[in-house]
């Protein structure tokens, strides 16, 4: 991709700002940490450094004397849970309509403001949904009724993101896991914490032996900072984990993915770093935005919501086309069009995103 930059005219106006040229996108509409990682974290060229070998090779997940079984071991200590119960497998997202298929599964549940891609129709045709709506004042959901909104629902699964990690999103606990397995015995249970780093609850896995309908999911790409690694792991309760066996993809892991996790997983210290300078970022556009008198909704995650005084389809398509920022607009309920998010990726992205926002809000008030 050929360098992006910033119009003169922009510059012009005399508005201080960091460098406007760059050799790529800042993602920031999806949770990757950016392209300063390298720069920030030297040592990662060192660390996830691979054999070019293999890239022209797959890891047999099923052996127990290879390198997969490496990453199991390291796998389990930050689970909290025996190796054994480790099940490593492909994408996370792909593992829903495979479990869908897996336990013939009628109705996925989700809960209102939750990941909608619990439901994407792509990938799980067939199948009827259910979102079970929250409070409208207080953006919360009680356990009680939850568990009224799942117990005479038959061969269901309920998807629940762990935490309140996404500005907006319900606070799901402990206390919403064992209600809805309370109310309904039958029902299979996706934990999904995929963003733990951000709560006080990191140990998940266990819930998975605390209730027989639970099976617990992470993806390296949010908790190892791992995207391109296409790597996930499951932990069943007993009930469920003789089936799961079964319907493991065909196809071996990606050996250059299985050799960077399992090396990351051993440098505690660059992951605690990495999600450290995650969440400075998003402190530093919280405050960048409310500085521009933008109104902003920060949780606990790594990212921020801002509304735009009018529709932001505008500022979207302008932070992509002139300053190479690709932010996500919202168009599901409660915020609608004129919110958009900007996901954390490193302080010095921030300071660019912020930027380039402060020539857009001077951009529009001059002009009306």
């Amino acid at each position: 991709m050929s360098a992006i930059t910033t119009p003169v005219s922009a510059l012009d106006r005399g508005m201080p700002g960091p460098d406007s040229k760059f050799g790529g996108l800042i993602k920031a509409h999806s949770n990757s940490f950016g392209r300063d990682a390298a720069q920030m974290f030297p040592e990662l060229a060192e660390v996830l450094r691979t054999d070019p070998a293999l890239c022209l090779d797959y890891d047999d997940s099923g052996r127990d004397d290879g390198r997969a079984q490496k990453l199991r071991e390291l796998l389990a200590e930050r689970e909290a849970i025996a190796a054994e119960r480790i099940l490593l497998g492909g994408s996370g997202l792909e593992r829903i309509p495979m479990i869908a298929s897996a336990f013939s599964i009628q109705t996925i549940i989700r809960i209102e403001g939750d990941f909608p891609g619990f439901e994407r129709p792509c990938l799980l045709n067939g199948i009827a949904r259910k979102v079970v709506p929250i409070d409208s004042v207080t953006r919360t959901l009680s356990p009680e009724t939850l568990a009224d909104s799942v117990r005479h629902v038959a061969k269901a699964m309920l998807c629940l993101t762990m935490g309140a990690t996404n500005p907006g999103q319900t606070p799901i606990t402990r206390a919403h896991v064992i209600a809805a397995a309370q109310a309904n015995p039958d029902l299979l249970i996706i934990v999904d914490g995929a963003y733990r780093q951000f709560t006080n609850d990191f140990h998940l896995a266990p819930l998975a032996d605390e209730h027989p309908q639970v099976i617990y999911l992470q993806v390296a790409s949010k908790d190892l900072f791992l995207p391109g690694a296409r790597l996930s792991w499951v932990v069943a309760s007993e009930r469920h984990v003789g089936r799961l066996k079964e319907i493991q993809a065909p196809y071996p892991l990606n050996s250059v993915g299985v050799e960077q996790a399992t090396a990351l997983l051993q440098r505690q210290d660059i992951l605690d770093a990495m999600r450290w300078a995650q969440a400075a970022a998003r402190d530093r556009l919280a405050y960048g935005m409310g500085c521009l008198g933008l109104p902003r909704i920060v949780g606990v995650g790594p990212w921020v919501l801002v509304k735009w005084p009018v529709d932001a389809s505008s500022v979207v398509r302008a932070l992509e086309r002139r300053f190479g920022i690709l932010v996500q607009q919202q168009i599901l309920a409660p915020f609608g069009p004129s919110w958009f998010r900007i996901s954390a990726t490193s302080p010095q992205d921030a300071e660019m995103i912020q930027w380039a926002m402060a020539i857009l809000v001077a951009e529009l008030f001059a002009g009306s």
